[in-house]
């Protein structure tokens, strides 16, 4: 018996889909390639595949040789991640990616996505795995060639992962690695890259510790993945024993789980969990007992509150009304990245918007708010800088 089918029998694995890029059910995703797969095979039928590809997916990918620190960070994001809800999507390859997603699959679900067939998963070692994934999850190639993978189909196979990713997490990489190409196509793509620090030294940090050198967020613990896929405030909620959407419920009670919500229903929910207006509030005119009744405390309410705004919180508000992402505006380079997700951070905090989900935010009162910005342009005009 040859070595492949050795594989096929131990994994025990039946194809499933076989998608044209004409047909309905392929995945959208994958369709902002520039060269999508012409057919994807899965191990599951179209309807599991469209279930998978609704929650929010995070792919966690690095070296193939990490250290024991690597592989630790690499579980431990792959279970917190699953038990928060992600699909953990990866290569199946050993080291990082295997597991990663062993460990996501033990708490929930996952995505193998392979350099080979789905009936002969690559690597032979780690087919067990495979059809663990197969039964919680799905393997996903664009090849139903039985062959072992020829050298050219390991990017190929990580440009899939980095398209149907919400984000991708990078736990140690070398300078020159395989695992910087699906970080460089992530962000091609207009996904969040991060990357979990390693020691300074180490040459298996020297991937990692340049993306975030140059831009990526920085990961210590799923909680920062998390924050970044629905937005500042989440780590502090978690940390609270609250897993649930940053602004908190009225009368203390926490707003429902943002995990499984769709983006249309967050800024709705965040709106109808925001504290009732205090007496102390209408006294002051910060609220009004009957905003609907009444625009003038309204409009004071956000002149008040852009009136506090830096220049560079200004900006940031300005696109984010105008429905810019955080990396669209990032792409017209006035403020980095890291100074955007501030802004934006305190915009949430003051609740002038609020996280829908992937990089993008919707303004609250939105015309008051911004006919206080329309009305301070003058002075906004004349920054010459926006820090």
């Amino acid at each position: 018996m040859s070595s492949v089918d050795a594989a096929e029998r131990d994994a025990g694995i039946a194809r499933g889909a076989a998608l044209a890029l004409s047909d309905d059910g392929y995945p959208e995703a994958l369709r902002a390639l520039s060269d999508p797969p012409s057919v994807l095979f899965a191990s599951c039928d179209p309807v599991r595949l469209r279930e998978l590809l609704r929650p929010p997916r995070v792919a966690i990918v690095g070296s193939r040789d990490p250290s024991a620190y690597g592989l630790e960070m690499a579980a431990t994001l792959g279970r917190e991640l699953a038990r928060a809800g992600v699909v953990v999507v990866s290569g199946l390859a050993r080291g990082i990616d295997a597991r990663a997603l062993e460990a996501a699959v033990a708490v929930g679900e996952a995505i193998a996505v392979l350099p080979a067939a789905v009936e002969r998963p690559y690597p032979q070692r780690n087919a067990r795995l495979a059809r663990r994934i197969a039964a919680r999850g799905a393997l996903l190639s664009e090849t139903d060639d039985p062959e072992p993978p020829p050298r050219w189909a390991f990017p190929r196979r990580n440009r899939i992962m980095a398209a149907i990713a919400d984000a991708v997490v990078v736990v140690e990489a070398r300078a020159r690695s395989g695992t910087l190409i699906t970080a460089q196509i992530a962000l091609e793509l207009g996904r969040p890259v991060g990357a979990v620090p390693g020691r300074a030294t180490s040459p298996l940090a020297r991937g990692a510790n340049g993306l975030i050198r140059d831009g990526a967020f920085l990961v210590e613990s799923a909680d920062d993945v998390l924050d970044e896929l629905f937005g500042p405030g989440w780590h502090a909620a978690n940390s609270a024993g609250v897993r649930a959407q940053p602004l908190s419920g009225g009368a203390g009670t926490p707003a429902a789980p943002v995990v499984g919500m769709s983006a249309a229903e967050r800024p709705a929910q965040a709106r109808d969990n925001a504290p009732a207006p205090t007496s102390d509030d209408v006294r002051s005119g910060t609220s009004s007992p009957d905003a609907s009744s009444d625009a003038g405390p309204a409009r004071q309410r956000g002149c008040r509150r852009a009136a506090t705004l830096t220049p560079a919180e200004r900006h940031v508000l300005d696109g984010l009304a105008a429905g810019r992402t955080l990396g669209e505006i990032a792409d017209r380079g006035a403020l980095s990245p890291a100074e955007i997700r501030a802004c934006a951070a305190r915009l949430c905090a003051r609740g002038m918007v609020v996280s829908t989900g992937l990089g993008r935010f919707e303004v609250v009162d939105a015309a008051p708010l911004m006919t206080a910005v329309a009305d301070d342009a003058g002075a906004s005009d004349r920054d010459t800088s926006l820090a």
